[in-house]
């Protein structure tokens, strides 16, 4: 027997059915997060289709794919579950981060007064420009800028790209 993802890896060769696929996938991401919010609030279909005022099928037909969702059903959802709605044409731009990690990054806008959004593009900007001088000696910089309350293993992880970016340049000189 394959893998899910090996039988995953041969459909998306077949054209149609990638389209299918990337077409629904943000449908799919959204009904695999609500479904991730019932699992961990120990909720059955029952208590969400309470909480939201609907029939405990309609959620069944939900969770399968097989009913559309309104906007206004989408935010009851997220809302009776503890979540946060995101909608957005720029899909390809977010980014799903661990609980672990969203923790930490909150903890580091508080100690510095800087949202979330911008401590990445500033690490991130660090990381490109360190990059593109190729020079080992940057990585002070990205050290010294990176709030000191960040991981060791995050800082050494970088470093360790960073390492990895040289070798291959310098061996296709």
């Amino acid at each position: 027997m394959k893998s899910l993802k090996e039988l995953k890896d041969r459909l998306m060769k077949d054209e149609n059915f990638r389209k299918i696929y990337e077409e629904r996938k943000p449908l799919m991401d959204f009904i695999n997060d609500i479904l991730e919010l019932r699992y961990k609030k120990g909720w059955t279909q029952e208590d969400l289709a309470k909480a939201v005022g609907t029939a405990k099928s309609n959620i069944s037909r939900i969770e399968n794919g097989k009913q559309n969702l309104s906007y206004e059903m989408m935010q009851k959802l997220v809302k009776a579950l503890g979540g946060k709605l995101l909608i957005t044409a720029f899909g390809d731009r977010v980014v799903k981060l661990s609980e672990e990690t969203v923790r930490m990054l909150d903890e580091i806008s508080k100690r510095t007064g800087k949202t979330i959004d911008h401590l990445v593009e500033e690490i991130v900007e660090m990381f490109k420009d360190t990059l593109r001088k190729n020079n080992m000696e940057n990585i002070s910089k990205v050290d010294r800028g990176i709030p000191r309350i960040m991981s060791s293993e995050i800082k050494g992880a970088m470093r360790s790209e960073i390492e990895k970016f040289d070798r291959i340049r310098l061996d296709d000189k």
